[in-house]
């Protein structure tokens, strides 16, 4: 096997180790993430140490157009999953990084960021009251999504 996809092989079993022990589903959390990564990695023709923004950016509107388009809560989940996988892959405590770097000359990076997503809420959970709240307090306030 080639080194890409053995690498690429590994970063998603390890993802899949790290959110056993955090006691997720492998059914119904999982093993739909590991299958979206995989699906955003047949749709760019890259690996994950080689996407961009631009890239991920593709991929979703690429969901949201066509017949059956995806809804923009789908398409929040699937942001929120690639930013978890992005996080975990460049996370130097899982020294991926380090071996893309070494084998490969590139680094992973985050693909998502706030302002890169289907709402500014989507990863941060916070999001700002309502101008009319704002109003009547007198002052702008942060509340839990």
């Amino acid at each position: 096997m080639d080194p890409e996809s053995t690498v690429f092989r590994g970063m998603l079993e390890g993802w899949a180790r790290q959110q056993r022990s955090r006691f997720l589903q492998e059914s119904g959390t999982i093993a739909p993430r590991l299958a979206l990564i995989r699906r955003m990695a047949d749709f760019t023709g890259q690996y994950p140490w080689q996407w961009t923004p631009a890239e991920a950016e593709a991929f979703i509107a690429h969901l949201r157009s066509g017949s059956k388009p995806i809804m923009v809560s789908t398409a929040r989940g699937y942001e929120i999953s690639i930013k978890m996988f992005c996080a975990y892959i460049s996370d130097p405590r899982y020294s991926w990084a380090g071996e893309c770097e070494q084998r490969f000359g590139l680094v992973p990076q985050q693909v998502f960021h706030e302002w890169k997503c289907a709402t500014r809420r989507c990863l941060s959970g916070w999001r700002w009251k309502t101008p009319s709240v704002r109003r009547r307090s007198g002052g702008l306030k942060l509340e839990a999504a």
